[in-house]
């Protein structure tokens, strides 16, 4: 219950907890929907998908570190 009582100290900390569970929601209902997308064109599954997810975050990764 402890736990809980910062957020009645903080209430910027909720509103940022809310907007974060809404944000990584969206992402997930963005990958099923890319998903369900695929399935519904061609009958086939496609698992890679989180992979062009990660080449796309490793990508961002080594552009920010470049200064891109």
């Amino acid at each position: 219950m402890g736990n809980l009582l910062i957020l009645v100290d903080v209430p910027a900390l909720g509103l940022q907890l809310l907007i974060d569970g809404i944000l990584v929601g969206a992402l997930f209902a963005l990958a099923a929907y890319g998903m369900g997308l695929v399935w519904g064109v061609t009958n086939i599954v496609n698992v890679t998908q989180g992979e062009f997810v990660m080449l796309g975050g490793f990508i961002t990764v080594l552009c920010a570190e470049q200064g891109v």
